[in-house]
């Protein structure tokens, strides 16, 4: 599934649903890797994307994903 998801990462947006670390609330938004150099370790927990509307960097912990959607 995360591999999947990273290469349509790769090629544009995606919508993301997760679940906060910090909060605990569910987050839907949306993401992108596409024209950005930033290789993803498979064996790290954290998914490293650019939030689309802030075009800031975000970490997702790749056990609170619960689903995606490319754009």
């Amino acid at each position: 599934m995360i591999e999947n998801m990273i290469k349509a990462l790769k090629v544009g947006r995606v919508t993301i649903t997760f679940k906060s670390l910090t909060s605990g609330r569910k987050i839907t938004d949306d993401y992108t890797l596409q024209g950005v150099n930033l290789p993803q370790n498979s064996k790290s927990d954290k998914l490293i994307v650019l939030h689309c509307a802030s075009n800031t960097y975000e970490d997702i912990e790749k056990r609170t994903i619960e689903e995606w959607i490319r754009k």
